[in-house]
């Protein structure tokens, strides 16, 4: 809202003639920030659904979070906020925004009527979104977003992802939280996956004898790791030729 101010002053003439002064006061609403990961790990599909549906992929609940009843979230925080749309994975782009800053001159927006083509636009937007970037620069897209926002009121930084940073050091997590510390801007996190790890079994080692005679009996030792497999249940390894027809198979039972 903007508040003018009409002053009359005399200047210091001696003939007192009034000087007129108009202040005009601006209040801009705070920026929220939405980032959803687009990286290839949103590709998952671990996120139960309810009887009747599939699982669906990290990504997919992300967007279905956003774009839920009408986009009703949005419309909830656009009242409030002017919502800036990110997608982040290797770099971080900026989509569209939910709602911006009431242009000089022009009428406050009337709550959700006013911004319903602004969030019918941002929800085609964000369901463009493909889950294809190479890594989760997680800290350096909260960096780059911090940097752009700097100097305006942030309410605060809405973070979809999966939580896995890849390709960044511990150093450039502590120097981020001291930024975020400095400027005093929150972040939320909302964690999506799993919390049950991935099944998934990968053979370690294997170590045999490097050479032996034709005939021989061959000792072979094998490390194998599984995840997201309950203590007791089995794992089948099978040993294979050159071209690929089946030798020799064992059975064992997964431990803690």
């Amino acid at each position: 809202a903007d508040d003018v101010t009409v002053e009359a002053d005399s200047g210091g003439h001696t003939d007192n003639r009034p000087a007129i002064t108009l202040t005009q006061n601006r209040v801009e609403p705070s920026v929220l920030a939405i980032l959803v990961d687009d990286s290839m790990s949103m590709r998952l599909t671990d996120i139960e659904g309810t009887s009747a549906d599939a699982a669906r992929s990290r990504l997919q609940a992300a967007l279905e979070l956003l774009g839920a009843d009408d986009a009703a979230l949005v419309r909830s925080l656009a009242e409030r906020h002017a919502v800036r749309f990110y997608r982040f994975s290797d770099d971080v782009v900026p989509l569209t925004v939910a709602r911006d800053a009431t242009a000089e001159g022009d009428a406050e927006p009337d709550g959700n009527d006013a911004i319903g083509a602004e969030i019918g636009s941002i929800g085609a937007t964000i369901e463009t979104i493909r889950a294809e970037g190479g890594s989760s620069r997680i800290a350096a897209a909260l960096r780059t977003v911090a940097d752009s926002l700097q100097g305006q009121r942030v309410a605060g930084v809405v973070l979809l992802t999966d939580g896995r940073s890849t390709g960044e050091t511990d150093t450039a997590h502590a120097e981020l939280v001291a930024t975020l510390r400095e400027r005093e801007m929150k972040v939320f996190a909302v964690p999506l996956g799993s919390e049950q790890g991935l099944r998934n079994v990968e053979v370690e080692s294997v170590n045999a004898q490097e050479s032996v005679f034709a005939g021989d009996i061959v000792n072979l030792s094998t490390s194998v790791r599984a995840t997201g497999l309950g203590e007791g249940e089995t794992v089948t390894l099978q040993l294979v030729d050159a071209a690929g027809m089946p030798v020799s198979d064992a059975e064992g039972p997964v431990q803690a």
